[in-house]
C-alpha cells in the first residue's frame, strides 16, 4: 500500500513539473524586433531584439487600490528576465514607479512603456551609449 500511495505521489509530482516546463519553455510566442522599438508581451512570451538581446515577461502583477478609500493609487508591476549570450539579469518595473531601469554589464536600458489590464506589457529595450 505504502509503494503504491508513493508511487501515485511521485507521478503528480512528475506531471506538475512536466507541465510548468511546458508552460515556461514551450507554450511561448516569440516576438522578434529590432533595438529602439516597442513590443508587447503576455506572460511567459518573449522577444528576440536584434540576434544578441532576449526580453521574457515572468509575471504580471496587479497592486492598484481597488477600494475608493485607498489614498494611494498603486501600480502594475511586470517582473521580467533581460538575457544575452553571456549575462542574465531579473528585472521588476513599474507602470508608476521605477518604470526605466539600466542594466550596467549588459549595457541595455528596459523601460516599461504601458500595461494594458494586466494582460500585456508594452518594453523598449535600449542599448546604453558608450561613454567616451
Amino acid at each position: 500500500m505504502k509503494k503504491i500511495f508513493k508511487l501515485i505521489i511521485g507521478v503528480v509530482i512528475l506531471i506538475i513539473l512536466s507541465y510548468g516546463i511546458y508552460v515556461f519553455f514551450i507554450d511561448c510566442k516569440e516576438t522578434k524586433v529590432d533595438f529602439g522599438k516597442t513590443f508587447t508581451l503576455e506572460r511567459f512570451d518573449y522577444a528576440k531584439i536584434g540576434d544578441e538581446a532576449i526580453v521574457k515577461v515572468l509575471k504580471i502583477v496587479d497592486n492598484r487600490c481597488k477600494d475608493k478609500s485607498c489614498k494611494v493609487d498603486g501600480q502594475y508591476e511586470v517582473k521580467l528576465i533581460v538575457m544575452n549570450d553571456r549575462r542574465m539579469k531579473f528585472v521588476e518595473l513599474g507602470s508608476l514607479s521605477k518604470s526605466e531601469m539600466e542594466l550596467g554589464k549588459l549595457k541595455y536600458i528596459v523601460k516599461l512603456k504601458e500595461v494594458d489590464d494586466g494582460k500585456n506589457a508594452t518594453l523598449v529595450l535600449e542599448k546604453m551609449e558608450e561613454s567616451k
